[in-house]
């Protein structure tokens, strides 16, 4: 036997394999095309790489934790004031939208009748009237949602003072 041979100079360590480890590695190893020493030192760098891994991954989700917690705290901080204000605004906007709907709608049917009954003299007044209450409320629905610059610049004075 030849001392001098690179197997020689590697550490030795004998283990002892619960009942049918051994032909579970012997399987695996002829598989992957590597030795049973070589299959067994291959899962064993493996099981170190997926620990730093899993460390590594560990870290990570505290810091998403922290983050989240942190996120959260922002959220909950908001005033409840202000929550309902919004909350309001929405629905008093939703209101207004179905207001200029009815509008629209009540204004189309108008001229739709009117038309309809051939627009004689006593309907005609009926028609024009119908057709100023469609018009308004186009140009309501064109203008609503955008924003009132007076009443915005006060609402932001107000809120930067307040901080």
């Amino acid at each position: 036997m030849n001392d001098d041979a690179p197997s020689r100079s590697l550490e030795k360590f004998i283990v002892r394999f619960p009942v049918g480890m051994r032909d579970r590695i012997a399987v695996a190893a002829e598989t992957a095309g590597r030795s049973m020493n070589a299959e067994i030192v291959y899962r064993l760098e493996k099981s170190f790489e997926i620990e730093e891994d899993l460390s590594t991954l560990k870290g990570e989700i505290d810091k998403l934790r922290e983050t989240t917690r942190e996120n959260t705290n922002k959220l909950l901080k908001v005033p409840f004031d202000e929550l309902r204000e919004s909350v309001n605004k929405m629905i008093a906007e939703r209101e207004a939208e179905r207001n200029l709907i009815r509008g629209l709608s009540t204004g189309i049917l108008s001229v739709a009748e009117a038309r309809a009954q051939g627009l004689s003299e006593t309907h005609n007044e009926a028609f024009f009237k119908a057709q100023e209450t469609l018009e308004n409320a186009a140009k309501q629905l064109v203008n609503f949602g955008k924003p009132k610059e007076p009443l915005q610049k006060q609402s932001r004075g107000k809120k930067g003072s307040a901080k």
